[in-house]
Order: C-alpha cells, then structure tokens, then sequence
C-alpha cells in the first residue's frame, strides 16, 4: 500500500511537471489576471512570477508579481521581486518606493533607508515636494524603529495565543468578555465568522460559534463591540460585490439588542450611518455620561484620505438606534492614509488606533490619543513591541487593565514563520495599573455634580509634580488607570466650588482599586461676588429706566456706578492668558474686552480658576467670544461672552448659554470699558 501510495504521488508530481512545461508565458499571465480579478493575490503572484521565468523581457509580469506579495503581506518574495524592477525605474517610476516599503515591513530598515534615498533622488516628478515629505516621514519611521529595538523599557510585554486561537487563515478583531472569555473573529472556514473560546486557566477551548448570532451562509460579519452594559452587540456585516476592476467588500454596522435572556435579530443602523456607497466597518462603542460613542473606520466621502475613523453618538435614555450624523474624527487623528481599528478606553479618556499615516515602525502601527470626538491632542505612538515591521492593529485591553489583545502578521519566534496571515497575540502590561474612581457631589444638596473637573498629577520624591491626566465627568462619575506603586495627587474642581485635593498612592498589586468620593463646596467668594453685582447693579438698572422714563438726558454720575478702582486700558498683544503658576499663586490678568461706545456683554461665570479649555465654555464660544478679566481685589475671574450692539440678539445668546448649563449667566451693559449695569 505504501509503495502504491508512494508512485501515486510521483506520477501526479510527473504529470504536474509536464503541464506546466506546457504552459507559455502567456497562459500564466491569463491565469494570474483570472485569480487577480478574483482577488486571490496569493494565487496571481505566483502565476506572474511564473510567466516572468519564462520570459524575463516582460519586467511588467514580476513587476506585478511583486505587487502581489506585498498585497498578501509575503515582505521578502516582495522585496525580491521589486529590487530587480527597481532597477529599471524610468519604466516603474514608483517601483523604487514599493520596493523601499517592502524592506521596511521586513525589517530591513538600513536597506530601507538607502532605497529611500535613492528613489526620492531620483525623482523627477511635479509633485516632487510631496513626494519628499513622504519619504521623509518614512526615514524618521525606520530610525525610530531602530531606536525602538534597542530600547528595553516598554511597559508591555507580548505573547501568541497558540494554535487553538490561531490558524492557517485570518484571525483578527480581539472581544475580551470578563476574564475567561474571548470572542473572535475568523475566516478559518471560508467565510468570516465570530468565534467563542474560553481559558479554563491552562488552556483555550476549541473555538465555537456562539448562538447569539444568526446563521450566516452567505456574507461575512466579525468585528465586534458590546455596549457598557452588554445589553448591545455592534458589529460589521460585508458583501462581496463585483465592479469594473473585479470584487470588492461592502461593509455595514448592524447590532443585535438583548431581551431578556434572548438577543433579538439584527437590526442594520440608518442610512446616515451606513454610506450608500462606501464601507462603513470596524464599530466601537463607549460610554460618556449620558451618551453612548460610536466610533468606526470608514472610506466615505468628506474624510481626509482612505479609511478614516468618524464618531457618532446616542442618547441613552432612548432604546432607538438613532444615532447623530457621523462626523470626522479630525486631522489630529486622520491623514491620507488608512486609519482602522478604532477602540476607546473611557478609564484613560484614550483613543487607540492604527495608520500607516504616520512615522512608523512599518505598515500598520497602534497609536493613542486623549480626547473625544472632534477634541484630541497629540497621537503617540505605542513602540516596541506592541509595534513591529508588520502591520499591527486591533489593539483592545481587557477589563483588569493589566493584559489585553492586538493583531498582527509579524513573525515570531517559532510560533509564526509567516507574515501573509493576521494572528491574535496578548499582552501583558509590565507597570500593572490600579483603578482610582469615585463620585463627585455638591457637599450641600449632596446631588452628584455634573462637567466636574478632575486633574491628576503624579508626584516625585523631590517634591515636583506632573499631570499625567486630566478630564471632565459629565455624570459625577470619575475613573482613571494609573500605573502601580506610584505617588498621585488628585485636584477636583468645578466653576464656582472650591476646588477640592486628595493625594494617594497606587499599589504594586495588579487591578488594585482605589475609590474615593469627594464633595465639593460652593466658593464663598464666588458666591458674594455674583450676588453682589446682581443686587447693586440692579438698583442701578432700576434707576437708569426710571430715568428713561421721565424723559430726562442721560447723566454720567460716578458715584451712582459701580466702577473698578482703576480703569484698565491695554495693549491685545500684551495680554496674558497664563494660568496660576502653582497652586495660591494668582496672576492678575487685565481686561482684554476694554472697547469705545455701548456694547452688552454676558457673564458666564465668575471662579477662581476658570478653565476655558472646558467642554461647556467650547460649546459656548460658539455664539460669542471668550474673554476673562480679575475681579479687583479678589483671587477671582469673570469669563464674558462678547460682544453685542444690540440688546435683543444679546438676549437670544443668553438663552443659548443657559440651554448649555451656564444656569446663572446673565447680561451686563457696558460703556468706553466700565461695566454699567445688569440687563433684565
């Protein structure tokens, strides 16, 4: 039997051979453009390089054969294949840069440099310029990734799933579900599905698929997301269709709403959400007060190039699934280049994401960002090893903050020899994170307080202190992860309340959980202050329209006004707007709204360290302008919104700004700089 086995497998072996001594140059090229349209890349490179062997005069064969390798992510027979056409770069102008990239994404950043170099000195093109920036974004990436190599301080730690997670096909889009749980997915059986394991502390079990979902025999769906409360399922659901240049995926968020003990059927979101057009996919949700925040990658119109990650938001008083209009993420977050994966952490008010839009180690690189929707700051890129040469993206952490998940096809160890499949790897972060969260209460209604303030600051040995984190909490509700055996200082503060202070130190046990609720008291001072204005400014109100009444000219009268001690007369460009350089110390700031003639203007609000990076005063800049000055012998600032020549478009503002929380806000008649009076 062994021997017939055995002659079996030399006569298809022989019978293969003859075949393909048979084949021109030509029969592969047609089969390699079949498997393209097809999109079986892997399939069509080998073909073209094929039909390249058997006439090496046709460069353009190899030349898309090694396009292919790279689609399928084969960096080595890519880099192979486009070295020997890149020698020829008057015919395949950009073969150069393809070929500089694909040394990149194997690791080979010295070669990866010179080819860089290289083609950027040799281009002619008009769009030269550009093209340096791109080259230039590309150098910085590989000398950074070398940086990354020798640097041995990350705070992460990465290890592979193993083979039961992992197969031969795509495994991608990580959903920890508590500590034992991890839903997946794959398209380890041809189409993708979401898979189910669970760790029985030794191992995983043989993936399952879970019957929450309904079967699916004909699209793809995975990439997942529960809501906060797991009463919600978002996820992704894509069609093969067929356009002029072959097949594409269409992509589209639907959710499944759980009753009771059952999940109800898909419901596919509004049209706004899913583009008529484009892929709309990748869906993650999170919680801000009232709100949930859904945040996906998708290519539709209006974005900055490629895939890009939108926001959209739902009000969570309602069942509906009426979600705002999408909106763009920002330049902060978004370039010309693909931007996918999108996860947020609410503990760290964090974005995590990947793009290859910016300086990175190689293709798809995971970055962070603190903020929400349109409001980010600085992206950061993660480093080694949560980065590597491939692409890596699918970043997720799980809810002990200690360990998590990403994806990635980078070679590892003797675990994964190839880079042309995605595999799930953990990681462990080294710098284990405690959890310090509480409440925020008004100390004299003892309500939770709402768009509180919390700021915390790391604190050194050597006295100095460093804010390592700062937001705002919508609902009264705070919560931060910071890293262990660690000293902090908390600072709680709200307009009109007295900022409160809580120091504390983190442990070194993994998870540890730090809670402490802090009430606030309202600020005396502040509270005097505005009072006292509104009942001397009203008497003044009531005697300037007494005055209209009787018909009688208009007199300036000093001592019947309520005047600063001293006219303050400035100078724009030498107005300061820095804050307090520590805490007691306070910087007069002079009055930058001093202006000629009548104009109204309205008090927002009047504290001690007003902060007009808040949410509430961004919202309201949008119907004026921001401007503060000191209260005059008080460690206090008034915040007014200017500037008005008419007093009823002055009284359709403030409705406005009361609409968005500023509850006391009220209009003040202003004269050549001096305040006048409150307007009723």
């Amino acid at each position: 039997m062994k021997r017939l086995t055995l002659l079996l497998i030399v006569f298809i072996s022989f019978v293969h051979s003859t075949i393909a001594q048979k084949m021109s140059w030509r029969d592969y090229s047609d089969l390699a453009d079949k498997s393209y349209k097809l999109r079986d890349y892997a399939s069509a490179a080998k073909n073209y390089k094929q039909a390249w062997q058997k006439k090496k005069s046709k460069l353009e064969l190899l030349y898309k054969a090694g396009q292919c390798y790279y689609i399928v992510k084969n960096y080595k027979e890519a880099s192979s294949a486009l070295e020997k056409v890149a020698k020829k770069s008057a015919k395949f102008p950009t073969s150069s840069l393809e070929y500089a990239r694909a040394l990149k994404q194997d690791g080979s950043y010295e070669k990866s440099i010179a080819a860089f170099e290289n083609y950027i000195n040799n281009y002619t093109g008009g769009d030269r310029p550009q093209q340096q920036e791109i080259v230039k974004g590309e150098i910085n990436g590989c000398n950074r990734a070398m940086e990354w190599v020798k640097d041995t301080a990350s705070p992460y730690s990465i290890h592979y799933t193993g083979q039961i997670i992992n197969s031969s096909f795509t495994d991608f889009a990580p959903i920890p579900f508590g500590d034992n749980v991890l839903y997946f997915s794959s398209n380890r059986k041809g189409k993708a599905k979401i898979y189910k394991s669970e760790w029985d502390g030794s191992s995983w079990s043989k993936p399952t698929l879970p019957s929450i979902f309904p079967k699916e025999e004909k699209e793809h769906f995975g990439n997942g997301s529960f809501s906060q409360d797991f009463q919600r399922f978002y996820y992704t659901k894509c069609r093969e269709l067929e356009g002029k240049d072959g097949f594409y995926s269409k992509c589209d968020i639907y959710v499944i709403i759980k009753k009771g003990e059952k999940w109800a059927e898909p419901l596919k979101l509004r049209d706004y959400i899913n583009d008529s057009i484009a892929t709309t996919t990748q869906p993650n949700v999170s919680r801000f007060g009232n709100k949930e925040i859904l945040y996906f990658s998708s290519n539709r119109p209006g974005g900055y190039g490629g895939q890009d990650i939108w926001y959209s938001e739902r009000d969570l008083s309602t069942d509906d699934i009426d979600f705002t209009v999408p909106r763009n993420c920002g330049p902060k977050i978004n370039t010309l280049a693909d931007e996918v994966t999108p996860w947020y952490d609410a503990l760290e008010g964090r974005l995590y994401y990947s793009t290859g839009g910016l300086e990175g180690a190689g293709g798809l690189d995971v970055y962070s960002n603190q903020g929400m929707g349109k409001d980010w700051k600085e992206s950061k890129n993660l480093g080694f090893p949560v980065n590597s040469p491939a692409d890596d993206f699918y970043f997720v952490k799980k809810s002990d903050m200690g360990s998590g998940y990403l994806v990635s096809n980078r070679l590892f160890k003797d675990l994964k020899k190839s880079t042309d499949n995605e595999d799930i790897f953990r990681f462990d972060y080294i710098n284990y994170q405690n959890i310090f969260s509480g409440k925020i209460f008004n100390g004299q209604t003892e309500n939770l307080l709402s768009d509180a303030r919390v700021t915390i600051y790391e604190v050194f040995p050597d006295g100095n202190e460093v804010v390592v984190d700062n937001r705002y909490c919508p609902d009264g509700n705070f919560a931060f992860a910071l890293d262990a055996s660690k000293n902090f200082k908390a600072k709680i503060e709200k307009f009109d309340f007295a900022p409160q202070f809580y120091r504390f130190s983190t442990s070194d046990i993994k998870g540890n959980k730090i809670n402490k609720n802090i009430n606030l008291e309202l600020e005396k001072e502040a509270t005097l202050a505005l009072n006292n204005s509104i009942i001397t400014e009203k008497a003044d109100q009531e005697s300037i329209t007494k005055e209209q009444k009787t018909k009688k000219p208009k007199v300036s009268e000093p001592a019947k006004k309520i005047m600063p001690k001293e006219k303050i007369t400035i100078n724009p460009k030498t107005v300061q707007k820095e804050a307090p350089k520590s805490e007691g110390e306070y910087v007069h700031r002079p009055a930058s709204f001093v202006k000629e003639g009548q104009y109204y203007l309205i008090q927002l609000a009047a504290a001690r360290y007003p902060d007009l990076s808040s949410n509430m005063f961004k919202s309201a800049a949008n119907y004026g302008t921001l401007e503060h000055e000191p209260i005059l012998d008080k460690e206090m600032e008034r915040v007014m919104l200017a500037w008005w020549a008419d007093r009823k478009e002055a009284i359709k503002a403030l409705a406005s700004v009361r609409k968005l929380g500023f509850k006391t806000a009220f209009i003040t008649l202003h004269e050549n700089g001096v305040r006048q009076s409150i307007v009723k």
